[in-house]
C-alpha cells in the first residue's frame, strides 16, 4: 500500500507570508512615491552625477532655459549607456561613493535620453525591502513574538523620517540596509557564540559588508 506524502503546510504558509507582506511594503512605498512630484537640489546631483558626462563644468555666464536643459544633465545620451567610469570620474571630484551612482546609472541606460523619478525610487524599493525583513527578523528572534515582528516595521514606515526617506532619492536608504545586515551580522556572531571560535566565514562576511558599506557612504563608518 502506497503511502501519500505529507504536505508541508509551514513552507506554504511561510511563502504565503513573505509574499503578502512584502507586496504590503511595496504598495506602501509605491502609495507614498506616486505622491512626489519635485526633485531636491541633492536629487538633482543623484542623476547629475550618475549620468552627465562630465560633472566640472566651466561657467559661461549664460541664461539657460526650458526642460532640454534638465534633461540633457540628468538622463543618459545616447552612445554613453553603462558609461562607469564616466560615473567613477564624477564621484572623483565630489564628496560621495561610486556604488550608489553606478546602480542609477544602470538603471538610466536602460532609457536613453528619458528621465522618470522611478530610477532612483525603484532602488529605494529594494533595500526597503530588505530593510522590513531584517527588522522582522531582528525582533523576532530577540522577543520570539512573530505578530510582533510583523507588524511593527510596518507602522514604523508610517513615521515621518522614515516616508522622508523612502521617497528621497539618495543612497540613505541603501546605506540603511547595509547598516542593520550588520548589526543581523554581529547579532548572529553573538547569538551563535563564534566569539569563543576563530570563524574566517564570519569576518569575510563581516569584510564585505564594510567594504560595500563605505562604498555606499563614508557615514557607515
Amino acid at each position: 500500500m502506497k503511502t501519500k506524502k505529507r504536505v508541508n503546510l509551514f513552507n506554504f504558509r511561510a511563502l504565503f507570508k513573505y509574499i503578502f507582506f512584502t507586496a504590503i511594503i511595496v504598495f506602501v512605498c509605491c502609495f507614498f512615491m506616486s505622491k512626489k512630484e519635485n526633485l531636491f537640489i541633492d536629487e538633482m546631483f543623484t542623476y547629475g552625477l550618475s549620468n552627465n558626462q562630465f560633472m566640472l563644468v566651466e561657467n559661461d555666464y549664460q541664461i539657460y532655459s526650458g526642460e532640454e536643459v534638465l534633461l540633457d544633465y540628468v538622463s543618459v545620451k545616447e552612445g554613453q549607456q553603462f558609461n562607469f567610469s564616466n560615473v567613477i570620474f564624477n564621484q572623483e571630484h565630489d564628496t560621495h561613493p561610486p556604488i550608489y551612482y553606478l546602480i542609477v546609472n544602470f538603471i538610466s541606460s536602460l532609457n536613453v535620453e528619458k528621465f522618470s523619478l522611478w530610477y532612483g525610487l525603484i532602488i529605494n524599493i529594494f533595500f526597503i525591502v530588505i530593510i522590513y525583513w531584517g527588522m522582522y527578523y531582528l525582533i523576532f528572534n530577540i522577543l520570539e513574538d512573530e505578530t510582533f515582528a510583523l507588524l511593527v516595521p510596518i507602522v514604523s514606515m508610517f513615521f515621518y523620517g522614515f516616508v522622508n526617506q523612502i521617497v528621497f532619492t539618495r543612497m540613505y536608504v541603501m546605506l540603511s540596509a547595509i547598516s542593520l545586515l550588520f548589526i543581523i551580522h554581529i547579532y548572529n556572531y553573538i547569538k551563535m557564540n563564534y566569539v569563543k571560535k576563530n570563524n574566517l566565514i564570519f569576518y569575510v562576511i563581516l569584510f564585505f559588508i564594510i567594504i560595500f558599506g563605505i562604498l555606499t557612504q563614508y557615514q557607515i563608518i
